[in-house]
């Protein structure tokens, strides 16, 4: 499947990453890859691309309560840097927003599906199960 061209790209159009920079640099990468590497890569960039949005569309408000969770998790390093960041200045920081939706089941499932083909959705949700799947029986 040939990727669309970017003056085909609208701004509901979830599968394109925000930032022109980084369609750039997507579509350079796509460019110089072949058959089913370029498609693996095309849709692991529109997979990533609407969570990107999802994320990023504030769908996934972190609480104080889910930033002092999210700290406890972290490394310590990293978690000392951002405790003295403070929660304000840490609620943008997309793996704590990731956290908060996590916990509080934001609906990542319906947005991925409304936002992709269905041959993405299938792809997207096997993926999704083995990965759950590897992690109960890990304990995790």
């Amino acid at each position: 499947m040939k990727h669309r061209a970017q003056s085909q790209f609208t701004m509901t159009d979830r599968t394109i990453h925000p930032d022109p920079k980084c369609q750039r640099n997507q579509q350079a990468l796509l460019d110089s890859l072949d058959g089913e590497l370029r498609e693996m890569m095309a849709y692991t960039h529109r997979v990533g691309n609407v969570t990107f949005h999802y994320y990023s569309e504030q769908l996934a408000e972190p609480t104080e309560e889910d930033y002092e969770d999210w700290l406890l998790g972290l490394p310590e390093e990293i978690a000392k840097d951002h405790s003295e960041r403070g929660f304000e200045k840490c609620r943008g920081v997309l793996s704590l927003r990731r956290h908060a939706a996590e916990r509080n089941d934001s609906g990542l499932d319906a947005y991925v599906k409304e936002s992709v083909s269905e041959e993405d959705y299938r792809r997207w949700s096997e993926l999704r199960d083995k990965s759950l799947a590897n992690q109960r029986e890990k304990g995790e």
